[in-house]
């Protein structure tokens, strides 16, 4: 029985006493293998998690968070999310400039390189605010994360359908 003709048969069944012996035991053996694959995914994390829970990413957003409260504070910095989000958008969007700056955009000149460890710079300091802008709408690694994978979905969505 290939994947498919397993495949057919679990749509068309009503509980697991519906399977054929053949689906039943195919079944059991996926569930053994996918089981297994998930007992080897938690033991990786351990690993490269180095025994703590928190992603990269969720530890870039609470370094983020340290620094933009320290900003905050030192500043006496005090506004509405929305004005927040705002500046943090601004700044975003100078930072963009200061990244298509390192690249070769001048077509009338000969001089120009791609300046690509400055680009790198540029780069990190986006992502400095964008991580700010995730703080100030309370999203952690889990939030973005799911945000993304289900925006993701409707841009493949859009691209199939001739978006």
């Amino acid at each position: 029985m290939d994947i498919d003709e397993l495949r057919q048969e679990i749509e068309n069944a009503n509980d697991v006493d519906d399977l054929s012996p053949r689906a039943e035991q195919q079944v059991r053996a996926l569930s053994g293998i996918a089981k297994s694959w998930f007992q080897l995914r938690e033991l990786t994390q351990d690993i490269f998690d180095k025994g703590d829970d928190k992603s990269k990413l969720q530890e870039m957003l609470d370094e983020q968070a340290e620094l933009s409260d320290r900003i905050k504070s030192e500043h006496n910095l005090v506004y509405k999310d929305s004005s927040w989000i705002n500046l943090l958008c601004n700044a975003m969007s100078n930072e963009v400039e200061e990244l298509r700056d390192t690249t070769p955009w001048k077509y009338w000149s000969k001089n120009e390189e791609f300046e690509r460890e400055e680009a790198k710079g540029e780069a990190i300091d986006i992502l400095h605010f964008l991580l700010q802008v995730f703080d100030e709408l309370g999203m952690d690694a889990e939030d973005i994360y799911n945000e993304y994978m289900e925006k993701n979905e409707v841009n493949h969505c859009r691209q199939d359908g001739d978006y």
